[in-house]
């Protein structure tokens, strides 16, 4: 197993007056990527503000290579910071941007321009090192960040998000890392981009962790209807587990019996079954039948929704029938690894959460 690089343990931090992580533990391998993932308010940029220190720890520990930097001063912990602010000097050249913190460090004049450059050239703004901020594009303003925060050769980076940045930026940001073996903590606004760069993903509500896994982990085996719903399109059907056992349990639906993978000790009762629309096929005698309500083609796939009892039901489709159209009844099934089964949540669970939030 990889030996712990960062690790957080039962950390809390707060505010404003509000207390906005709670009790939050994870680790991180060396070279690793995380994303941290959740809804607005849910604790993403604070996550990123006690990893650098600008947010006091009130309980719990941080630990970096080795280091506890719980206490540290931000500018001790190296740790290089990608602010979803624009933080560049505007009255400064881009190469003096860069090399600012090195500058800060004490680094002599001659070490600071090689390492600024040679940042500044890993990311292909070097032809761009005399000019000021305001003659750079957005693109290039973010990518300079990037730079400035590469070039004090940290032992970890935070990438901040507060809207999505261009392909261009997310290639240059995972090349980099990879380049570097650079240990990184995103907080990436675009979720798909953040399944497709992140090692590990963090699914974050109300300050607390609800999963932390590998992207395909936490995509196709969430631990709740919050992470089923928050990563993706997901139908979710009451059903009623009348037979439980091993890795596969059979549920009772309103149009036959499922099957779905379950976790351990799941007892019978209510319980809700997960399936993705792009892991649904056709089945005349499947345990879902409905209505088409509505049909859209996507090229690759055509999206099938059918209203039943209760409620909406999506199939994406590879091959879907010709001329399929509106009132057209039909049949769906799943393989059982490709669903999953929830414990059902009572009302007041949800509504104690939603408080929460």
């Amino acid at each position: 197993m990889p030996e712990t690089f960062l690790e957080l343990d039962r950390v809390a931090g707060r505010y404003g007056g509000h207390i906005v992580v709670r009790n939050l533990s994870f680790s991180l391998a060396h070279g690793q990527r995380l994303a941290l993932l959740g809804p607005p308010s849910s604790g993403k940029a604070a996550v990123l503000g006690l990893l650098a220190g600008f947010l006091k720890t009130m309980a719990g520990r941080i630990v970096l290579a080795g280091r506890d930097i719980t206490r540290l001063a931000p500018s001790a912990r190296g740790i290089g910071l990608v602010s979803a602010r624009d933080t560049l000097l505007p009255q400064v050249s881009l190469i003096d941007n860069v090399a600012f913190g090195l500058r800060m460090r004490g680094l002599p004049r001659a070490r600071r321009r090689h390492l600024a450059e040679e940042a500044l050239g890993r990311l292909g703004l070097e032809a761009f090192a005399a000019r000021y901020p305001r003659h750079l594009t957005a693109l290039q303003r973010r990518l300079a960040a990037l730079a400035r925060a590469i070039a004090i050769e940290p032992e970890l980076l935070l990438w901040e998000e507060r809207e999505a940045q261009p392909e261009a930026v997310r290639a240059l940001l995972r090349s980099t890392l990879a380049a570097l073996n650079l240990t990184a903590v995103l907080v990436l606004q675009d979720r798909e981009a953040a399944l497709a760069v992140a090692d590990n993903v963090a699914l974050l509500q109300a300050g607390r962790l609800q999963q932390f896994g590998s992207p395909q982990e936490v995509y196709e085996s969430p631990t709740s209807r919050f992470a089923a719903e928050f990563l993706g399109r997901c139908n979710l059907m009451l059903g009623h587990l009348t037979m439980p056992g091993g890795n596969i349990g059979g549920v009772r639906l309103s149009g036959g019996t499922a099957w779905a993978r379950m976790p351990p000790n799941l007892p019978p009762g209510p319980v809700l079954v997960a399936v993705r629309p792009h892991r649904v096929r056709l089945d005349a005698n499947g345990p879902v039948r409905g209505p088409v309500e509505h049909v859209d083609y996507l090229g690759a796939l055509t999206r099938v929704t059918v209203c039943l009892p209760e409620g909406v039901f999506v199939a994406e489709l590879a091959a879907a029938p010709a001329g399929l159209t509106r009132g057209v009844e039909l049949g769906f099934g799943w393989a059982a690894e490709d669903a999953w089964l929830l414990a059902e949540e009572q009302e007041e669970d949800a509504a104690a959460r939603g408080a929460r939030a």
